[in-house]
């Protein structure tokens, strides 16, 4: 048993720097040509992430579990146009994530004797992995080890029903833990209980942040300085951006009306929220179990206002309606300078041809002490324990396992493929992407959307800004109502 297990973990490691290998093998440039060696990692640095990822399984506690399978319940699409993996093929077949994942979880399975089983959920629309897995849980059957889901829609349902564990009781499960995103513990933690986190398990990490594109060639038409060195020292702010798009929208088809075929200096898909959280602030946080109202202050109000300058200016495009990629077509079609969108959009870009930067969400002012960047609850993925588990103790320990191994494996994949394909050009627009995943906010009050506050607060923006403190104040009780009652609730389970 010893000797074939030796010979499987070997075969395993080799399979492993393979799959390391073709992220770097596929690099090229804009015209399809190979890179040159300087732009590659040295060989040193191509052997850290395998010997990383095998350092730290080492470090687990090892059980041998006898064959007993691993249930994960997830799936690989995020709408109709988006797809983003969360479980591997059958095999390798030289995609980036698929390969990491893969390799990831022949990995595991060797070290814990396991066999690590999937059921996707596709396409993942209307409750569906939902409902299918609250029936499973409801009914107790133990089918169902672990859940991946988005927190805006299946984390929130989940919780209301009081169908999965809080992680916090589970000891094997460490959430201080690096490969655990700790913004989101601190912001996703409700009087001490954790029923839903998020970190490195999960490709989607990287990918829920909003984030800022913008069009190299356009920049250098209007000859303007791409704005990494402003994000570095702390000037990339709201009126920067308002700056850098003012006069700058053209009626192209001359039919006097702003529409698809046009010039914008700004698109976005009617979403003014990620704005707000962008200046680090929140329309209302959970402290010691009650919730609190942040957005009715002199100081908010005004940065609403802010926002709002930028959704009534002429120089921008917007529909506020998630479903459609309008915005999106605009940027791609290079009649756009800047666009703003959740990171997985990448993936709308690939056959895009013109080169464009990432950018992370613009401060208040350059007062303010960081970046901060709003997480698309639609894209960002939840990870859940069912109450049905019957073995939580081995659930635990596989569960903190793959969140440990991911952040060797799929997360430098994930980070590498943005950089390696054509969706971005330069290693500024990665540094500018982990800046944003690493900076992300987490806001409850935004799921659960408790008193319909924080859509008021977005429309709010839309609209300029008009009558904020009076409309806040409008639904300021029902939402506190609403949040103390949602909150009193699971907190008496």
């Amino acid at each position: 048993m010893w000797h074939r297990n030796c010979l499987k973990a070997a075969a395993l490691l080799l399979a492993f720097v393979l799959a390391i290998g073709t992220l770097f093998a596929c690099a090229s440039d804009n015209d399809g040509n190979s890179l040159s060696s300087d732009s590659l990692p040295s060989a040193d640095e191509t052997t850290a992430a395998e010997t990383d990822v095998m350092s730290v399984l080492a470090s687990l506690k090892s059980v041998d579990y006898e064959g007993e399978s691993f249930d994960i319940w997830t799936s690989n699409v995020i709408n109709g146009a988006l797809t983003l993996r969360q479980a591997p093929g059958e095999s390798m077949d030289g995609e980036q994530i698929n390969d990491a994942l893969y390799t990831r979880d022949r990995l595991l399975e060797s070290k814990y004797n396991i066999t690590i089983n999937y059921t996707l959920v596709e396409p993942d629309a209307a409750f569906q992995l939902y409902n299918k897995a609250a029936k499973v849980i409801m009914a107790g059957d133990d089918e169902i080890d672990l859940a991946f889901g988005n927190m805006q829609v299946y984390a929130v349902e989940f919780v209301k029903n009081k169908l999965i564990l809080d992680m916090n009781q589970i000891p094997e499960i460490d959430l201080s833990n690096e490969w655990w995103q700790q913004i989101a513990r601190r912001d996703l933690e409700i009087a001490g209980r954790m029923y839903f986190a998020t970190g490195d398990i999960t490709p989607r990490y990287v990918f829920s942040p909003f984030i800022i594109l913008f069009n190299k060639q356009l920049f250098d038409d209007y000859n303007y300085e791409y704005p990494y060195a402003s994000v570095a020292n702390g000037t990339w702010t709201m009126d920067m951006l308002l700056g850098l798009i003012k006069g700058t929208y053209r009626d192209l088809n001359g039919n006097e009306k702003k529409d698809l075929d046009d010039f914008y200096g700004f698109t976005n898909e009617g979403w003014a929220y990620p704005f707000f959280n962008g200046f680090g602030d929140t329309t209302m946080s959970v402290k010691s179990g009650s919730p609190v109202l942040n957005c009715d202050t002199e100081t908010a109000i005004d940065k609403l206002a802010k926002v709002g300058e930028l959704f009534v200016s002429d120089d921008i495009f917007f529909k506020n309606a998630r479903t459609q990629y309008d915005f999106s077509d605009i940027f791609e079609a290079n009649r756009a300078l800047l666009c703003s969108q959740t990171a997985t959009n990448l993936y709308l870009l690939t056959d895009m041809e013109t080169d464009f930067g990432v950018l992370p969400m613009p401060k208040y002012n350059e007062s303010q002490d960081k970046y901060y960047s709003f997480v698309n609850g639609y894209c960002a993925t939840a990870i859940m324990i069912p109450i049905s588990v019957t073995d939580v103790s081995m659930v635990g320990t596989l569960t903190e396992a793959m969140a440990a191994a991911s952040r060797y494996t799929s997360t430098p994949a994930a980070y590498e493929v943005t950089l390696l394909t054509k969706q971005t050009r330069d290693e500024e627009s990665v540094d500018m992407l982990r800046l944003s995943a690493e900076s992300a906010v987490y806001e409850l009050t935004n799921y659960f959307n408790w008193g319909g506050v924080a859509s008021t607060v977005n429309s709010i923006m839309l609209n300029g800004g008009k009558d904020a403190a009076s409309k806040i104040a409008k639904v300021s009780k029902p939402a506190i109502k609403a949040a103390e009652d949602s909150l009193n609730d699971l907190l008496s389970k």
